[in-house]
C-alpha cells in the first residue's frame, strides 16, 4: 500500500461526508494501492481532531503507505489543514494534497504556512460560510489550487435529497475531482486562481474535467 486518503467529517462528528462523496470514495478508490479511511471525528473539536489525524497517521505502520492526502468537509476543512502543517513541520509524512469540501472559514489562516495542491469546493449559496469569504483566503493562497463553485449548491454541495439522480451524479463529480487532484503529485510553480461553475445540469464529460485541467498544470 502507497497512499493513505483521510476523509474527515463535520462539526457533528461521525464519518460523514456531503452527498456521497466519502463512501463513493471508500466503495470506488480502496485498494491495494491505496486506502480509504473515513475518520471517526469528535463533534465541534478542531484541535481534538488534529490530533487525532495525527495520531491516526502515527499508528499506521511507516512501511505501508509513502503519501497522505487530506479531505475535510466543513470544520473538516480546518483539521484537514491544521493536522497537514502539524504532519508537515514534524516531518512525519508527505501530505501531498489536500480537498476542502464546503470548509468553514475560521482555519484558513493555515494556508500561508502550506504550499501543496489544495482544491477548494464549495456551493454558490452555502448558509453557513459565505464563498466569498472562502474566495478571499483562496486568492491569497501561494501554492497549486483550484476552486469549483457549484451552482445554488447549499452547505452540503447538492439538493436536500442526496439518492436525486442530480444528487448522485454531483457526489460522483466531486469524487473523480478529488481523485484528480491526488493524482497529481508533483510540485509546480503556484498557478492561477480558477473557478468553475457546475450547472444544475450535469453531462457525463464534466467527470473528469478537473482532473484534465490539473494534470496540465502537475503532469504525472
Amino acid at each position: 500500500m502507497t497512499t493513505l486518503l483521510i476523509a474527515i467529517s463535520g462539526c457533528s462528528g461521525g464519518n460523514k461526508g456531503p452527498l456521497e462523496v466519502y463512501s463513493r470514495l471508500q466503495s470506488h478508490w480502496d485498494t491495494k494501492e491505496v486506502r480509504v479511511l473515513q475518520l471517526e471525528t469528535i463533534p465541534d473539536s478542531v484541535i481534538e481532531n488534529i490530533e487525532l489525524v495525527v495520531k491516526t497517521v502515527l499508528d499506521q505502520p511507516t512501511s505501508s503507505y509513502k503519501d497522505v492526502f487530506l479531505v475535510g468537509y466543513s470544520m473538516g476543512g480546518a483539521v484537514a489543514l491544521g493536522a497537514a502543517a502539524s504532519l508537515l513541520e514534524k516531518q512525519i509524512c508527505k501530505v501531498k494534497g489536500i480537498a476542502l469540501l464546503s470548509t468553514q472559514t475560521d482555519g484558513l489562516q493555515v494556508l500561508t504556512t502550506l504550499n501543496l495542491p489544495i482544491l477548494f469546493y464549495h456551493g454558490s449559496r452555502d448558509e453557513f460560510f459565505q464563498p466569498s469569504e472562502i474566495k478571499r483566503f483562496y486568492n491569497k493562497y501561494e501554492g497549486p489550487k483550484k476552486m469549483v463553485i457549484v451552482s445554488k449548491g447549499g452547505h452540503n454541495l447538492g439538493p436536500k435529497y442526496a439518492a436525486s439522480p442530480y444528487g448522485k451524479a454531483l457526489a460522483r463529480n466531486i469524487a473523480d475531482d478529488i481523485k484528480g487532484l491526488f493524482r497529481a503529485t508533483k510540485e509546480t510553480s503556484p498557478n492561477e486562481p480558477q473557478t468553475k461553475i457546475i450547472p444544475r445540469t450535469l453531462r457525463e464529460s464534466t467527470a473528469n474535467a478537473f482532473y484534465s485541467a490539473i494534470s496540465r498544470i502537475h503532469p504525472d
